[in-house]
């Protein structure tokens, strides 16, 4: 009599400890099978093609009878938008989609698009190749949601961002002064596709010193060339 066949090894289909969605074939493929035996291969890709929105998925076994489905919730960071409004993380994984644009994502310019995309695609291409480092280096110096760069006289956080020409990517820079009576200002920050972080780094020590009494005058950096160019109101 071998082991395997033990009823304690046995799996039901609600044997699954999970943060995960499970569904119906998930359930089916483990009913009535040995843990010992069981090939978790198959039941970890059906997880993670039912859920995109989560990465880092696991699929263990705990004996004598259970299966583990652990995953990290992906957090959504920028929208783009052609038939609908479609929210991405960090990692270009689209997470939704909606006929209304989503409050508080970085709004995303892109150009054109594959008409068909769906949850869980992942949006590639060169352009994107280029946000995706962009909006590191944006991050790594204060400029996006929940990393904002903030001084006494101002808060600035990026709006929107333009990838459709890549020598050109630029982003709206919005400028919040909660401590004066100054109305928000966008600024244009025209940064092209190279050398991100010296750029943004010359970017933040011109808020912080050149440019922090002249903020509300500023329409657009431009910090393509080793020479800058700041054109402001009259």
């Amino acid at each position: 009599f071998l082991v395997y066949k033990w009823d304690i090894f046995k799996l039901e289909k609600d044997d699954i400890d999970s943060n995960l969605k499970i569904s119906a074939r998930i359930e089916r493929l483990i009913e009535g099978k040995s843990i010992l035996t069981l090939d978790v291969k198959p039941v970890f890709s059906l997880i993670l093609k039912d859920n995109p929105e989560y990465r880092n998925i696991k699929v263990l076994k705990r004996f004598p009878h259970t299966l583990l489905a652990r995953g990290e919730k992906r957090i959504p960071l920028i929208q783009i938008k052609d038939r609908k409004f479609y929210q991405l993380d960090s990692e270009g994984v689209i997470l939704n989609s909606s006929n209304e644009p989503y409050v508080g994502l970085v709004y995303i310019e892109t150009g054109n698009l594959d008409p068909y995309l769906e949850k869980g695609d992942v949006i590639k291409g060169e352009n994107f190749s280029h946000l995706l480092k962009l909006l590191e280096a944006l991050r790594n110096y204060g400029f996006l949601k929940n990393s904002s760069f903030n001084r006494a006289e101002c808060r600035c956080l990026v709006k929107s961002i333009n990838i459709s020409q890549v020598p050109n990517i630029y982003f709206m820079l919005e400028v919040d002064f909660p401590r004066q009576s100054k109305e928000k200002r966008e600024i244009k920050v025209i940064t092209g596709p190279e050398n991100l972080d010296r750029k943004l780094h010359v970017l933040r020590n011109l808020i912080e010193s050149d440019l922090k009494n002249r903020l509300e005058l500023v329409k657009y950096i431009d910090l393509r060339y080793k020479k800058l160019y700041i054109s402001f109101d009259r």
